[in-house]
């Protein structure tokens, strides 16, 4: 037999028994104690992955209605209110008789009344009225004058006994005012408004029918024992002084303008030249 075989037959079955010894005894082996320099093998824990970011999701919104901006008040500063003006009309009333004496009125009634507008066609048909009876009774007189002539002039009964009355004066007084109440007619329709207590004043102006005085009283007053009179308390404004006298023998109205723009006194006295209607049966 051959020496290399020999070898092989005894070292073979020693090398096996020597490897298999050296596994059984590696994995019996106690672990190995850690030492005090050792250092502390920690495991490090595996970190967690963190969920993926949502992706952004875009919503349509409706546009919505703009707020209301609601106003902040200004606050004025409190001004002390002034006490309203509250003048006074002061004033006499008299009358010039046809002699040239003249009469104090003493207890006169008097009235201040706000202006207020009148209604223009029934002043108009009012001025109407009164150029009719003006034109009548100037036919009366022409009539009476021919009446006159035919007792008193040449070939009359009368005649040479006195002279013909022809009422010249009466009839040119009443074609005057006649004349009178025609322009004022004119001028009249001419106005959008007019103020009613001086349409009254027109209407009254030449007598007969007129309109019915009205407006809102603001203060009253009476003539004392001198013919003399103060009427207190007139709020600022425009405003008629209104009176009216009558007895058999005199009548006499007034519708006067006047103005109340302060604290002093207005003085206005009521007499012939500022009357607006005259009527004295005495001589």
């Amino acid at each position: 037999m051959p020496r290399w075989l020999i070898v092989i037959l005894i070292v073979g079955p020693l090398a096996v028994i020597g490897v298999a010894t050296m596994i059984i005894m590696k994995s019996e082996a106690p672990a190995p104690l850690a030492s005090e320099n050792a250092a502390e093998v920690v495991p490090v824990p595996k970190p967690a992955l963190s969920p993926a970011a949502p992706k952004p999701v875009f919503v349509a919104v409706a546009p919505t209605a703009p707020i209301a901006t609601i106003p902040v008040p200004i606050v004025q500063p409190v001004v002390a209110q002034r006490p309203p003006v509250l003048g006074k009309i002061v004033g006499s009333a008299w009358s010039v008789k046809n002699d040239g004496t003249s009469s104090l009125f003493r207890g006169l009634p008097l009235v201040v009344l706000s202006r207020e507008t009148s209604d223009i066609p029934s002043l108009v048909e009012c001025l109407k009225k009164q150029q009719s009876d003006y034109e009548s009774l100037i036919t009366n007189y022409q009539g009476m004058a021919a009446d006159q002539i035919k007792l008193y002039g040449p070939g009359g009964e009368l005649h040479g006994m006195a002279e013909p009355n022809l009422y010249t004066k009466e009839i040119n007084d009443l074609k005057a005012n006649v004349a009178d109440i025609k322009a004022m007619i004119a001028d009249v329709q001419t106005k959008a408004t007019i103020d009613r207590l001086e349409a009254f004043r027109l209407s009254k102006q030449y007598g007969g029918p007129h309109l019915d005085m009205s407006g809102t009283p603001v203060g009253e007053g009476r003539t004392n024992v001198d013919g003399k009179f103060e009427i207190d308390n007139i709020p600022a404004g425009d405003y008629y002084l209104v009176s009216f006298f009558g007895s058999e023998t005199l009548v006499m109205d007034w519708i006067e303008p006047i103005h109340i723009d302060s604290e002093s006194a207005k003085s206005l006295d009521l007499f012939n030249d500022n009357a607006v209607y005259i009527h004295n049966a005495t001589n």
